[in-house]
């Protein structure tokens, strides 16, 4: 009987250390036990660390999303900055190309202004050169004309 006792008793602490075995922290792979460290709260037990709980990882899948969220916010608005300086530059360049069409052609009106004063004043010249060789220069002196001079001493 006694046999048979302590083979009952074997039997029931294997049955015991399975049992214990199963339902314990290590086999059920517990995340919470990983962080009910003897070294203080918030400290982690590496050598009991089995990972992160469900609200940890959608704490973390959270965050992420807003992390993108946010950088598709800064990305939209620095993409709409750069088409705002782009336009900038393109209203800037048109406006430049307008002012110096203005420019060249206040330049050639300018030049059509002095080019026809010139031919006008090319004309009074070619008249006056012209009266003056065909009219006033017509006839030429005489000796009477140089003989009058010098004949009175004073």
């Amino acid at each position: 009987m006694n046999k048979s006792i302590m083979e009952a008793e074997s039997n029931e602490d294997k049955m015991a250390e399975v049992y214990n075995a199963i339902t314990g922290d290590f086999l059920t792979e517990n995340p919470e036990l990983g962080f009910n460290s003897a070294l203080g709260p918030g400290k982690i037990s590496t050598s009991l660390y089995k990972g992160l709980t469900a609200a940890m990882k959608q704490a973390i899948y959270d965050e992420q999303a807003s992390q993108r969220a946010e950088l598709k916010i800064r990305k939209e608005a620095y993409d709409k900055q750069e088409k705002d300086w782009a336009d900038l530059l393109n209203i800037l360049a048109r406006c430049g190309t307008l002012s110096d069409r203005k420019m060249q052609k206040k330049k050639r009106n300018l030049e059509d202004g002095i080019k026809d004063f010139n031919l006008v004043l090319a004309n009074e010249q070619k008249n006056k050169e012209e009266y003056l060789n065909n009219v006033l220069y017509k006839t030429k002196a005489s000796n009477e004309f140089f003989d009058q001079f010098n004949k009175t001493s004073r």
